[in-house]
């Protein structure tokens, strides 16, 4: 990983405008279905890192390499488990055994899932009026 556009005073290693789309769209689903964070998360998170550590005076080249593995080792580290990107797999795999239950009595969920489903259906049916 190199540092785009550095000079001593600056950097510009933001990864760019689709980075940031697909890391707001794409990205929501990916940590909603995993509870990872995203790979283009993960990309921003380095570029910022990256620009802190080169306005503190480090080499870009060592401040790239620095920034990749701080992050990397932040995100494995977290107490809630694997947050990389990586582990994506294995965080679908504990969300779709939880069966997405917004709490432990049964009752509840049910009455959750029923008024999301009547939201649903008077969103439709406004949405189709002429």
């Amino acid at each position: 990983m190199s540092c785009c556009n550095c000079c001593a005073v600056s950097c510009c290693c933001k990864p760019g405008i689709l980075n940031t789309i697909a890391s707001d769209t794409l990205g929501l689903v990916w940590r909603a279905a995993s509870g990872t964070v995203d790979p283009w998360t993960k990309k921003e998170l380095q570029a910022d890192e990256q620009a802190g550590l080169i306005q503190a005076g480090a080499n870009p080249n060592d401040a790239a390499n620095q920034a990749a593995c701080d992050v990397s080792k932040t995100l494995t580290s977290t107490p809630g488990g694997n947050s990389d990107p990586s582990g994506f797999w294995c965080g679908l795999k504990n969300s779709v055994s939880k069966g997405f239950c917004l709490t432990n009595n049964l009752g509840q969920t049910i009455l959750y899932i029923g008024l999301g489903a009547l939201l649903l259906l008077l969103v439709f049916n406004y949405a189709t009026r002429e």
